[in-house]
């Protein structure tokens, strides 16, 4: 492993232990606290780190081939098309909330304050079609997107695609 690819993964290792911290400090502001002024900055850093690093295993030959047929390394794209809407001032999470009936799946995504009184919620991927226009889109990154990121609890997909990383790094 590189020195460059070390320093990388430092570097995303920090980012994403504080986007951790970040969103479990939410567990006891929100709804107190705005969820994208929490989340934001330690999201978009995390998403920066590890996009980097996909950029630097892109030269490593069948790299993309293996990433693309990976379970875990198919979520790359999607979260490079994150890192690309994130990078231009637009949240890519919302807060997603539940009585405590339902199941942890169900709900709306809510941005920002929302008095919820008992209701569960959590960090969630949002929708693509709250993605501005004036984004660049590649068809592979945004079925990428659809099908692996969208939706799902914030830190899951982050957590799978770099498990995929780690294991190409070294």
């Amino acid at each position: 492993m590189s020195n460059g690819t070390k320093h990388l993964l430092r570097a995303f290792d920090g980012a994403s232990r504080r986007l951790g911290e970040a969103v479990a400090a939410l567990a006891t502001s929100w709804p107190n606290e705005d969820a994208t002024d929490t989340v934001f900055a330690p999201l978009g850093e995390t998403l920066v780190w590890l996009v980097a690093l996909d950029d630097l295993l892109l030269g490593v030959p069948m790299y993309e081939a293996r990433r693309d047929n990976d379970p875990n390394g198919k979520l790359l794209p999607g979260l490079r098309l994150a890192r690309n809407v994130i990078v231009r001032g637009v949240p890519v999470f919302g807060v997603v909330r539940r009585p405590r009936t339902e199941a942890a799946t169900d709900g709306p995504i809510v941005f920002g304050k929302t008095g919820l009184g008992g209701d569960r919620f959590a960090c969630a991927w949002a929708h693509r079609s709250g993605f501005p226009n004036g984004i660049r889109r590649r068809p592979a990154q945004e079925s990428s997107y659809d099908a692996n990121v969208m939706g799902r609890p914030l830190l899951e997909p982050l957590d799978r695609a770099m498990t995929f990383v780690k294991l190409e790094a070294t």
